[in-house]
Protein backbone atom coordinates (compact mmCIF):
# COMPACT_ATOMS: atom_id res chain seq x y z
CA UNK A 1 0.00 0.00 0.00
CA UNK A 2 1.52 3.29 -1.02
CA UNK A 3 1.26 6.39 1.06
CA UNK A 4 0.54 9.83 -0.24
CA UNK A 5 1.73 12.99 1.40
CA UNK A 6 -0.18 16.08 0.46
CA UNK A 7 2.05 19.00 -0.47
CA UNK A 8 2.38 21.54 2.30
CA UNK A 9 0.67 24.83 1.65
CA UNK A 10 3.15 27.68 1.39
CA UNK A 11 3.88 29.38 4.67
CA UNK A 12 1.93 32.54 5.32
CA UNK A 13 4.61 34.37 7.33
CA UNK A 14 8.42 34.59 7.42
CA UNK A 15 10.84 36.87 9.28
CA UNK A 16 13.17 39.36 7.63
CA UNK A 17 16.23 40.16 9.74
CA UNK A 18 18.63 43.04 9.10
CA UNK A 19 22.04 43.41 10.76
CA UNK A 20 21.29 40.65 13.29
CA UNK A 21 19.13 43.07 15.27
CA UNK A 22 16.09 44.32 13.36
CA UNK A 23 13.27 41.84 12.79
CA UNK A 24 9.94 42.06 10.99
CA UNK A 25 7.33 39.47 10.03
CA UNK A 26 6.35 39.60 6.36
CA UNK A 27 4.17 37.63 3.99
CA UNK A 28 6.52 35.85 1.60
CA UNK A 29 6.32 36.95 -2.00
CA UNK A 30 7.02 34.54 -4.84
CA UNK A 31 8.86 37.13 -6.94
CA UNK A 32 12.48 37.84 -5.91
CA UNK A 33 12.50 41.50 -6.95
CA UNK A 34 9.27 42.11 -5.06
CA UNK A 35 10.77 40.36 -2.02
CA UNK A 36 13.76 42.74 -2.15
CA UNK A 37 11.45 45.75 -2.56
CA UNK A 38 9.50 44.54 0.48
CA UNK A 39 12.74 44.50 2.49
CA UNK A 40 13.43 48.11 1.43
CA UNK A 41 9.88 49.07 2.44
CA UNK A 42 10.23 47.40 5.86
CA UNK A 43 13.70 48.80 6.62
CA UNK A 44 13.59 52.23 4.94
CA UNK A 45 16.06 53.94 7.29
CA UNK A 46 18.71 51.34 6.42
CA UNK A 47 17.97 50.36 2.81
CA UNK A 48 16.45 53.44 1.14
CA UNK A 49 18.73 54.73 -1.59
CA UNK A 50 20.69 51.49 -1.89
CA UNK A 51 20.51 50.01 -5.40
CA UNK A 52 18.37 46.86 -5.45
CA UNK A 53 21.16 44.83 -7.09
CA UNK A 54 23.22 45.25 -3.89
CA UNK A 55 20.52 43.91 -1.55
CA UNK A 56 20.71 40.16 -0.99
CA UNK A 57 18.65 37.56 0.83
CA UNK A 58 20.14 34.57 2.62
CA UNK A 59 19.15 31.81 5.03
CA UNK A 60 21.13 29.77 7.51
CA UNK A 61 21.58 26.10 6.76
CA UNK A 62 23.22 23.28 8.67
CA UNK A 63 25.83 21.53 6.55
CA UNK A 64 27.35 18.58 8.29
CA UNK A 65 27.51 19.92 11.82
CA UNK A 66 28.27 23.48 10.82
CA UNK A 67 25.83 26.34 10.49
CA UNK A 68 26.46 28.36 7.33
CA UNK A 69 24.68 31.15 5.51
CA UNK A 70 23.47 30.49 2.00
CA UNK A 71 22.60 33.36 -0.31
CA UNK A 72 19.38 32.85 -2.23
CA UNK A 73 19.66 33.63 -5.93
CA UNK A 74 16.85 35.18 -7.91
CA UNK A 75 16.28 31.92 -9.79
CA UNK A 76 16.09 29.85 -6.58
CA UNK A 77 13.83 32.23 -4.66
CA UNK A 78 10.43 30.75 -5.71
CA UNK A 79 11.48 27.18 -4.82
CA UNK A 80 13.07 28.33 -1.56
CA UNK A 81 9.94 30.19 -0.48
CA UNK A 82 7.82 27.07 -1.09
CA UNK A 83 10.00 25.10 1.34
CA UNK A 84 10.19 27.71 4.11
CA UNK A 85 8.59 26.97 7.45
CA UNK A 86 6.41 29.39 9.36
CA UNK A 87 8.46 32.25 10.81
CA UNK A 88 11.71 31.17 9.11
CA UNK A 89 14.37 33.87 9.24
CA UNK A 90 15.61 35.38 5.99
CA UNK A 91 18.64 37.61 6.47
CA UNK A 92 18.77 40.81 4.44
CA UNK A 93 22.28 42.04 3.68
CA UNK A 94 23.82 44.80 1.63
CA UNK A 95 26.65 43.76 -0.67
CA UNK A 96 29.64 46.10 -0.80
CA UNK A 97 30.02 48.30 -3.86
CA UNK A 98 32.31 46.97 -6.57
CA UNK A 99 35.74 48.49 -6.22
CA UNK A 100 34.97 49.58 -2.67
CA UNK A 101 37.93 49.34 -0.37
CA UNK A 102 37.58 50.07 3.31
CA UNK A 103 39.60 53.09 4.43
CA UNK A 104 43.09 52.37 5.73
CA UNK A 105 43.60 52.36 9.47
CA UNK A 106 44.33 55.72 11.00
CA UNK A 107 47.80 56.17 12.35
CA UNK A 108 49.14 58.47 15.03
CA UNK A 109 50.78 61.62 13.79
CA UNK A 110 54.55 61.74 13.84
CA UNK A 111 55.53 64.71 16.00
CA UNK A 112 58.09 67.17 14.71
CA UNK A 113 61.48 67.26 16.42
CA UNK A 114 60.91 70.38 18.52
CA UNK A 115 57.63 69.28 20.03
CA UNK A 116 58.84 65.74 20.64
CA UNK A 117 61.51 66.78 23.16
CA UNK A 118 59.84 66.32 26.47
CA UNK A 119 61.06 65.32 29.86
CA UNK A 120 60.75 61.68 30.68
CA UNK A 121 57.75 60.78 32.76
CA UNK A 122 59.15 57.40 33.69
CA UNK A 123 59.87 56.58 37.30
CA UNK A 124 63.42 56.98 38.63
CA UNK A 125 65.40 53.78 38.99
CA UNK A 126 64.30 51.77 42.02
CA UNK A 127 67.83 51.12 43.14
CA UNK A 128 70.46 53.72 43.88
CA UNK A 129 74.06 53.25 42.93
CA UNK A 130 76.43 51.51 45.37
CA UNK A 131 78.32 53.74 47.79
CA UNK A 132 82.01 54.21 47.25
CA UNK A 133 84.17 52.40 49.79
CA UNK A 134 85.54 54.51 52.62
CA UNK A 135 89.02 54.24 54.10
CA UNK A 136 87.62 52.29 57.07
CA UNK A 137 86.25 49.45 54.95
CA UNK A 138 89.14 49.07 52.50
CA UNK A 139 90.82 45.74 53.09
CA UNK A 140 87.87 44.20 54.88
CA UNK A 141 85.55 41.67 53.38
CA UNK A 142 81.94 41.31 54.27
CA UNK A 143 80.22 38.18 55.28
CA UNK A 144 76.57 37.49 55.74
CA UNK A 145 76.77 37.61 59.47
CA UNK A 146 79.71 39.72 60.50
CA UNK A 147 82.35 42.02 59.20
CA UNK A 148 85.79 40.46 58.94
CA UNK A 149 89.02 42.40 59.27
Amino acid sequence: MSSYTAPQPPTEIITYRLNDEKLVYVTPLSDYTEAIQLAVKEFPEDLAGIPIHRIRLKVSATMGREKKYVRISESAWPSTVKRMVRGEVVDVEVAPEKGYLPPPPSYLEVPDELSSRRESKSMPPSRTSSPTPSDKTVGRSRSWFRLRT
